[in-house]
């Protein structure tokens, strides 16, 4: 996990375990979203700053903080990644700078080919089936930052720092957490699979 080609938050490289987990194949979708506020557990994400709540069903939600995020994926019987588990899932398998290939033209949408966010699962898939990890927006997991990979868990599937329990809604924290991926705004160089943010 990690890179020694970028910033030092994404070092040093070191070695995690892996333990067998699910990832969802893309994005959580405006569509997917929609319903679960409509069911009353999640709430509408802030519309203030080039949103997609009113778009296209088949875009990838954006504009929810890590809490509204986090209610969606217990919501649908699963939680957020931690972000060794992000990671993993985003190389595929594979040794590739960016999820599923080294040219980010053929796997993510971002700000030289995109003016907004796209549809899910219209570029190619990574290695494990996965679409869009990088580009498109970006994606919150469990983790609280930390300025470098110093003292991080060697099993992935152990958050690092404090996770509370979700009872209906989960509380936004009150610490930084991690976001991964780069997004359609964002230069190539953000959407490689080990920058952090």
């Amino acid at each position: 996990m990690g890179s020694n080609d970028g910033d030092d938050d994404e070092k040093p490289v070191h070695r995690v375990r892996v333990k067998a987990f699910l990832m969802s194949e893309t994005e959580v979708t405006v569509g997917q979203y929609r319903k679960c506020v409509e069911a009353g557990r999640c709430s509408e994400p802030d519309t203030s700053y080039k949103c997609t709540w009113g778009g296209s069903d088949d875009h990838p939600i954006n504009c929810v903080d890590w809490g509204q995020a986090r209610t969606f994926a217990v919501w649908v019987g699963g939680d957020l990644p931690t972000e060794a588990q992000w990671e993993y899932a985003a190389r595929g398998g594979q040794r590739y700078k960016y999820a599923g290939s080294n040219d980010a033209d053929e796997v993510a949408w971002y700000n030289s080919n995109a003016s907004s966010t796209k549809a899910v699962k219209t570029k190619k898939a990574n290695g494990y089936g996965l679409y869009d990890m990088s580009g498109n927006v970006w994606e919150w997991t469990l983790d609280e930052w930390h300025d470098n990979y110093r003292g991080a868990p060697s099993r992935a599937e152990k958050p690092w720092g404090s996770v509370g329990k979700c009872r209906q809604k989960c509380d936004r924290g009150s610490s930084r957490r991690v976001y991964r991926g780069g997004s359609w705004f964002n230069d190539a160089g953000l959407l490689r699979v080990a920058v952090r943010n």
